[in-house]
């Protein structure tokens, strides 16, 4: 693991570390634990684990027919990449990912991730936040597939990520019924670049490990008198790189 990559981990640690849940020994997970952040609730269906297998793909539920040709999904042509991409990296199921395909949801195959985005789903009324239904997301998962329902794109990531942390954590995921609302919509953390430079590169791989722990807002903090982390052409030397004193 390179510096970079370290430290990046080590401040979303600190952050996240308050809300993820702690176990004794030998105390049992419980099936919304395998993620992160926890899940909201989980419903059993019965016994046994749905994983993926080499010949699972992702399916995505579009009636229309019109998904890779229409503007108006663009993006949500680039959230199933996204998706795809971070099972690929991951090595779920194998290092070469998995073939998108979309259509009719009577045509979900075995061993389907199924991606279904629908606006007008009610699964969420019961929340007042519309911020937070759109965040949501609901997982259900039997012996054939696994079928990530959400109103919104932020929530179909969110599910698909979560589906992505239970095959590396647990090796698939339980029979049954997930559902994850958050409790609040903006999950921030705050990072004080004017006491301490951070590059570019750095600052790139720390919002990548906050999305993968469900954050979605990074707050920098540019100026102080140890620096001012903005380039300016008329003063080059503020956002000069390293620690320096620019008041007094």
């Amino acid at each position: 693991m390179n510096t970079k990559r370290f430290i990046a981990m080590l401040i979303v640690i600190a952050f996240v570390i308050g809300t993820v849940p702690t176990f004794s020994l030998g105390e049992t997970y419980k099936s919304t634990d395998y993620s992160i952040p926890a899940l909201t609730s989980f419903t059993a269906a019965g016994s046994g684990k749905f994983s993926l297998t080499e010949g699972s793909r992702i399916y995505v539920v579009n009636e229309d027919g019109l998904f890779m040709s229409d503007s108006g999904y663009s993006d949500y042509v680039e959230t199933v990449r996204l998706i795809t991409s971070d099972f690929a990296e991951k090595g779920k199921p194998t290092v070469n990912g998995m073939n998108v395909m979309f259509g009719s949801a009577t045509d979900i195959a075995q061993d389907d991730l199924v991606l279904n985005l629908d606006a007008a789903t009610t699964l969420f009324d019961s929340y007042d936040d519309s911020t937070l239904r759109s965040q949501a997301f609901q997982i259900v998962v039997s012996s054939t597939s696994i079928i990530v329902t959400a109103k919104g794109l932020s929530g179909l990531l969110s599910g698909a990520r979560t589906v992505l942390q239970y095959e590396i954590t647990h090796s698939g995921m339980d029979y049954g019924t997930y559902l994850a609302v958050p409790d609040s919509a903006e999950r921030s953390l705050f990072l004080d670049c004017g006491r301490k430079y951070y590059s570019v590169s750095t600052l790139k791989t720390l919002i990548r490990e906050m999305y993968w722990c469900g954050l979605n807002a990074l707050e920098l903090h540019f100026s102080e008198d140890m620096g001012l982390r903005l380039e300016s052409t008329l003063y080059p030397w503020l956002a000069k790189g390293g620690d320096i004193n620019v008041f007094g």
